[in-house]
């Protein structure tokens, strides 16, 4: 898995195909981006996983990273919960805005 920081990934003059906010937990979210047909974590300048506490407080950290889409995705709990294990994908993603997207 690659990785990037805010730093290098706000000075890109070619935007990222998309950013993906990760709802982990109702009061954890990690970011992701997808380009070039990498998946990679997104970095804080000192080197540590981009993480918040609230949806809103991703968004204005990510914010001024050039990007084509943006997504909100969260992984559904209801088959783990009632003891089940699903073959399909139980992700649900939602397109956001951040920023201003590059065309």
């Amino acid at each position: 898995m690659a990785h990037w920081t805010l730093k290098d990934l706000e000075s890109r003059t070619t935007p990222v195909e998309a950013l993906v906010i990760l709802s982990c937990d109702p009061m954890v979210y990690l970011a992701e981006v997808h380009d070039e047909g990498q998946v990679g974590s997104v970095l804080t300048n000192a080197g540590e996983r981009c993480r918040t506490r609230s949806l809103e407080a991703m968004r204005s950290t990510l914010r001024k990273i050039p990007h084509r889409a943006a997504w909100l995705e969260h992984q559904s709990a209801f088959d783990e919960m009632i003891g089940l294990h699903s073959a399909d994908s139980t992700r649900l993603r939602a397109p956001i805005s951040i920023g201003d997207p590059d065309p």
